[in-house]
């Protein structure tokens, strides 16, 4: 009973944040069970206000990498592992990360931000691809960070 109020209100939560993406888009990127680049980045190209509204995944991930250089990710066509994941997380919601990740700019220690924010469950596996469900969870916990330290005018 309780997981079921919480996913609820957490979907209402991200639905009112992701108001400008269809319905369609995020009862897909739910059901997904591991999802690309492309899918990510409309959802973090529609936060940070890139495009148009009713732009396609491919034209969302254009634009969030002429906004963003994502120069760690070897293979944006592949599903995105967990670490991956978290790598677009903190250069898309600017998380500043640990001295490890100030220093190498890696995928690896985004994760590890990513982890010891709690956002991402310490025991995850930095090799799985991660589902539809998660990312809008960690995409949403990480908007709500990046407006919290510095206002969403700021995050972006």
């Amino acid at each position: 009973m309780k997981k079921s109020i919480f996913f609820s209100l957490f979907l209402g939560f991200f639905c009112t944040l992701a108001a400008a993406q269809s319905a369609e888009k995020v009862t897909a990127m739910i059901d997904a069970k591991e999802i690309s680049f492309n899918q990510a980045a409309y959802f973090a190209s529609s936060y940070l206000g890139l495009g148009k509204e009713d732009m396609n995944e491919s034209e969302a991930a254009a634009a969030l990498t002429d906004f963003i250089s994502f120069k760690k990710l070897k293979d944006k066509n592949r599903p995105l592992t967990v670490e991956n994941f978290a790598y677009m997380c903190v250069k898309v919601w600017r998380i500043p990360g640990g001295i490890n990740y100030r220093i190498f700019k890696s995928p690896r220690y985004a994760l590890r931000e990513i982890k010891a924010l709690g956002f991402i469950p310490g025991n995850a596996d930095p090799d799985a691809y991660i589902t539809g469900r998660e990312a809008l969870y960690i995409m949403s916990k990480c908007a709500n960070y990046a407006e919290s330290k510095t206002g969403k005018e700021a995050a972006k």
